[in-house]
């Protein structure tokens, strides 16, 4: 989903798209990789260099992952020694197998980066600095003077805004960019529908050594701005993408 450029490409030609599904639009919104639809929209000529969207453009399909379609079970998959989960959530629905068509999805989850070109592009930069509700969002994120900010996950305030991201990369690139359906999201984090509880490369999880920012990425040229949480709070201060491993089948923070 996120906008992790996370576009999945619904074609099944052999691109290397990142294709995303989101089960809980919530959980799209706060880790963004985008797959984007097809959709028809009047893109607005902004005043960002056209050598910045072009550069975009060309790592949004060069960071596609072609995934071959396939049936699986769609949803919980059961613990090692063949117990269920249990979840207590409203959402929920029972196992169900699904079949889908081949498909591509973004490597990476879209990053602060791609979403400024984005923006830049479409003359509405402005809005993360005047408009509430997108600053207050930003400033429960990353901070931006943070080292490697522009290559973290990006954080979109609305489900409309992640649409509208993959809108706009589908009209720039003339490919059918949309964001993930749920099975699409899952068959593609679990590797093609493996029967894993996480989308990790060995199927397990392990905890995040470090419970403040790790070193390598501070600058102490940098003074602290803002919220003081935000410099010492792995919940805020997030790893840039691809700082983990990658599931079998090459995709990049599919569990968080």
């Amino acid at each position: 989903m996120i906008f992790m450029s996370g576009c999945v490409k619904l074609c099944p030609g052999k691109l290397k798209p990142n294709a995303i599904a989101m089960r809980d639009f919530r959980t799209l919104l706060d880790h963004l990789r985008v797959s984007c639809l097809i959709a028809s929209s009047a893109l607005i000529s902004g005043c960002v260099e056209e050598s910045a969207v072009s550069h975009l453009v060309e790592l949004a399909i060069d960071n596609q992952v072609f995934v071959q379609g396939g049936e699986f079970a769609l949803g919980d998959v059961g613990k090692p020694d063949g117990t269920p989960y249990v979840t207590l959530m409203d959402h929920s629905r029972p196992v169900v197998n699904v079949r889908i068509d081949s498909y591509s999805v973004s490597r990476f989850e879209t990053t602060w980066g791609e979403m400024a070109v984005y923006y830049e592009d479409l003359e509405r930069a402005h809005l993360y600095a005047d408009q509430f509700s997108l600053k207050k969002y930003l400033m429960v994120s990353d901070d931006p003077l943070s080292p490697n900010y522009y290559r973290k996950p990006a954080r979109v305030p609305n489900y409309g805004e992640a649409e509208g991201y993959c809108a706009w990369l589908a009209e720039r690139t003339g490919l059918p960019f949309a964001l993930p359906t749920e099975a699409q999201w899952e068959y593609a984090a679990r590797s093609r529908g493996r029967a894993v509880p996480y989308a990790t490369d060995t199927g397990d999880v392990e905890r995040d050594p470090y419970l403040r920012r790790p070193k390598e990425y501070v600058d102490p040229s940098i003074p602290p701005s803002g919220n003081t949480l935000i410099h010492s709070s792995l919940k805020f201060e997030r790893r840039p993408v691809g700082s983990y491993p990658p599931n079998p089948l090459g995709l990049y923070d599919m569990t968080v």
